[in-house]
């Protein structure tokens, strides 16, 4: 147990841990990088595929968007225009993946959400939701 637990804290010797923290705390209630990789290997493999959806973490520069129109005909699904610069317009309904792989970037984004006032996206690679208006 004390294993798994010095694993997330970067400290893989039981007595070490002692001595690191002296020279570098740590925050215990913050979520580091190493937790993050180890949930996306998780993810990873229980789809068992690599070309699903994964969100991510990181600084990741995403390109500007906005609604150019929607549409929401009845019980059916609504449906938005989503205009992403230097990729094009998208016809957008939730559950929806884009890449942006024509951008140069190893981005997907997943449309969470699509109301008349926004559209939500998480992005792949920052996992960050973002409310597009």
């Amino acid at each position: 147990m004390v294993q798994a637990a010095d694993a997330f804290s970067g400290n893989y010797a039981g007595n070490s841990q002692t001595k690191n923290m002296s020279a570098m705390q740590r925050d215990p209630f913050t979520t580091s990088d190493k937790m993050y990789s180890e949930v996306g290997i998780q993810n990873a493999q229980k789809s068992n595929s690599a070309l699903g959806f994964i969100a991510g973490y990181g600084n990741q520069s995403l390109p500007k968007m906005r609604v150019k129109g929607f549409v929401n005909k009845g019980a059916k699904k609504s449906v938005a225009l989503l205009d992403i610069e230097g990729a094009g317009v998208f016809l957008v309904s939730q559950g929806d993946e884009i890449g942006l792989q024509a951008l140069g970037q190893n981005t997907v984004l997943k449309i969470l959400k699509v109301d008349s006032n926004s559209v939500k996206v998480q992005s792949g690679q920052i996992n960050q939701v973002i409310i597009v208006r």
